[in-house]
């Protein structure tokens, strides 16, 4: 699964690759986290198996599965170091 910044109909006009995601991972998380509209799209790049989270339950297992919200957070913090990075490197070359 390759997730996106934006809405984007097809591979040819992705604006930003922001990370492939790979089995067991995770997307969609900074939508339930911070209550607000999702900020990027996800196409999947070979068949896979979804399991969809709606709030109670994302909320439910933060509250009664320490490692899961542990999990979400490394993911979060993973992801924003490697923007962070992405923008530093290109930060240079303007």
């Amino acid at each position: 699964m390759r997730t996106s910044s934006g809405d984007r109909p097809a591979p040819s006009s992705w604006k930003l690759t922001v990370e492939t995601v790979e089995e067991g991972g995770l997307l969609g998380e900074m939508s339930l986290v911070d209550d607000r509209e999702r900020s990027a799209s996800a196409v999947a790049l070979v068949d896979c198996e979804l399991v969809p989270i709606d709030e109670k339950r994302f909320l439910f297992l933060v509250q009664e599965t320490p490692f899961f919200a542990l999990e979400v957070m490394r993911t979060m913090a993973r992801r924003l170091r490697a923007m962070n990075e992405r923008a530093l490197s290109g930060a240079g070359t303007h």
